[in-house]
């Protein structure tokens, strides 16, 4: 059975976007498609409609607002872990950083505005098409020549590295993929498999293949793996082999780069725990940052230092300059405060939301956090960002609130700090001293 033979009728499909408009457009073009469409408006809506549904495709808007298309495809993902789920991206743009982002956060594919109807009904037929076609694997390969047409025409869309041998266990066929995984300086149809991989791989998966061929074991359905081996190229990689129960000796693999996948998660961590405004740690960064740092200057009696900040009359400054050049100034901020940080080993500069910042700042007694404090409202005084709504200052002017807990002084009672939620609270209440006392100041 081909991927275009694929009955899809009633395939539940989710839209997420927050544009009625564009969920209206989306109907139209899959509705006389059979399929049954469910529609959300915020990336928490969507989570909530896929526990209570289980769509089989999502076609997910990146730029929302709240959490965003990136975001809401890691909680999909985090919440379906690993199953075939879809999740095709809409967005206005095509930037390749933006692409990386898509993938990486669980994506399969992208669409892009202006939406085309053919390529949408294509794209989305083609990902259905691969989610029924891998579910009723052991149905569609009831023939060899008509299962191997099929993966031919599946495992060319596919990311992963797949390969098909023969009973002699001689390379049959490769995904583009698989080729690059492999990258051998000559042909490798036709070539054995083992060839390929370095001792003592060699040796274990030819005695592997040579006992599934002399026990006829893919008349009946046997696995082995993943496991983890090298290439002879170098190349580490997780390796899944299983025999196919068809006319003749069949073998399907897959191979994970270990270190691709590696560098993609360890990518998406960071990109979870960074605000996409200002390149700074978001408030997830922050609260893992902040604990880690208090355990550590706990455990080694060490002094502990927290700088909040916060944009004066900011508000005045969106409603009269505009959202577009509100967030300008806090990326120039933000710039300041990331610069402020600089070399200091360990030390995380973040958005604490809206127009507040937070800087923690390990290994810091109080007076050099306020020496610290003082050059970033000198900073910023130096950007000289035109304010003409403020009543502090005809620019952009900062108050900042410093507090520090020092574990190597005994605690003073009624003043102490025993927590981290303390620290942010006395940083907090400072900056509100700062704020109280005029703004465009320091306060511990």
């Amino acid at each position: 059975m081909k991927p275009d033979e694929v009955d899809l009728q009633g395939a539940r499909i989710l839209i997420v976007d927050d544009t009625p408009v564009n969920i209206d457009l989306l109907v139209k073009i899959l509705e006389p498609e059979g399929y049954r469409l469910y529609f959300a408006t915020s990336g928490e809506r969507a989570l909530e409609i896929c526990a209570q549904v289980e769509p089989d495709l999502v076609l997910l808007d990146v730029m929302m607002p709240g959490m965003d298309g990136f975001e809401t495809c890691c909680r999909l993902r985090e919440s379906h872990g690993q199953d075939l789920l879809p999740i095709i991206f809409v967005t206005a743009r095509d930037e390749a950083m933006d692409l990386l982002r898509g993938f990486a956060a669980g994506g399969v594919d992208y669409l892009t505005k202006p939406i085309r109807q053919e390529e949408v009904r294509a794209r989305v037929r083609t990902h259905l098409s691969l989610r029924r076609l891998v579910k009723q694997r052991e149905e569609l390969f009831r023939a060899q020549s008509e299962q191997a047409e099929s993966l031919r025409i599946i495992l060319t869309q596919i990311a992963e590295a797949i390969f098909m041998l023969d009973g002699d266990g001689r390379l049959q066929m490769l995904n583009p993929a698989c080729e690059r995984l492999m990258a051998a300086s000559g042909e490798l149809l036709g070539t054995r498999f083992v060839d390929h991989l370095a001792p003592p791989y060699t040796e274990t998966y030819g005695a592997l293949l040579e006992s599934w061929r002399a026990s006829r074991a893919p008349e009946t359905m046997v696995s082995y793996g993943p496991a983890e081996l090298k290439l002879r190229n170098g190349h580490a990689v997780d390796l899944a082999l299983c025999g196919m129960p068809v006319l003749r000796p069949l073998y399907l693999g897959i191979m994970h780069d270990v270190e691709a996948h590696l560098r993609a998660a360890s990518e998406l961590r960071r990109l979870v725990r960074l605000d996409p405004l200002t390149q700074l740690a978001n408030r997830r960064g922050l609260d893992e940052a902040l604990n880690r740092v208090w355990q550590q200057a706990q455990s080694g009696g060490l002094s502990l230092s927290l700088i909040m900040l916060d944009i004066d009359h900011f508000k005045a400054y969106n409603d009269h300059y505009g959202h577009q050049q509100g967030d300008a100034c806090l990326q120039r901020i933000a710039e300041v405060v990331a610069d402020s940080v600089g070399m200091r080993h360990g030390a995380v500069a973040a958005r604490y939301g809206g127009e507040e910042f937070m800087i923690v700042l390990p290994r810091t007694g109080e007076a050099e956090a306020l020496g610290l404090a003082a050059a970033l409202r000198a900073g910023v005084t130096q950007l000289k960002l035109a304010h003409a709504y403020s009543p502090t200052a005809p620019r952009v002017t900062i108050s900042l609130g410093v507090a520090t807990r020092d574990f190597r002084a005994c605690p003073v009672p009624g003043t102490a700090l025993y927590s981290v939620a303390d620290l942010v609270a006395a940083a907090d209440a400072a900056l509100y001293r700062a704020k109280a006392a005029g703004r465009d100041r320091v306060e511990r």
